[in-house]
């Protein structure tokens, strides 16, 4: 029987709808993969959505804006806010940046 798990990811701003993992690979990030979905929340709203990785190159300008603007994730990346995005793109392997392709159903609010 599967169980349902609760983590934290950061819907940006910036970039409206791509979840992001600042600090790496994490347990969230390889259920994701594996189910190719994820229930978004956000107080008592509850969204279960279809879900696509972005390569490199689509990830690099999201995660420089979001070190740009997020301070407390710096010590994650071993970039600089004013790096170049090809350095954000070597970044993105340790940093996976998710797309929200579409609903997959009503997930039930707790």
């Amino acid at each position: 029987m599967a169980r349902l798990c609760s983590a934290s990811a950061t819907p940006l701003a910036i970039s409206p709808l791509r979840p992001s993992a600042p600090f790496g690979a994490v347990n969230w990030v390889r259920n994701a993969r594996a189910a190719g979905q994820v229930t978004l929340t956000r107080g008592r709203h509850s969204e279960c959505v279809k879900i696509a990785e972005l390569g490199p190159d689509e990830s690099a300008p999201i995660l420089k804006e979001y070190v740009q603007c997020n301070g407390i994730v710096r010590p994650y990346f071993d970039v600089t806010p004013d790096a170049p995005l090809t350095a954000f793109a070597a970044e993105a392997l340790r940093h996976p940046v998710f797309r929200v392709v579409g609903p997959v159903g009503p997930a039930s609010s707790q």
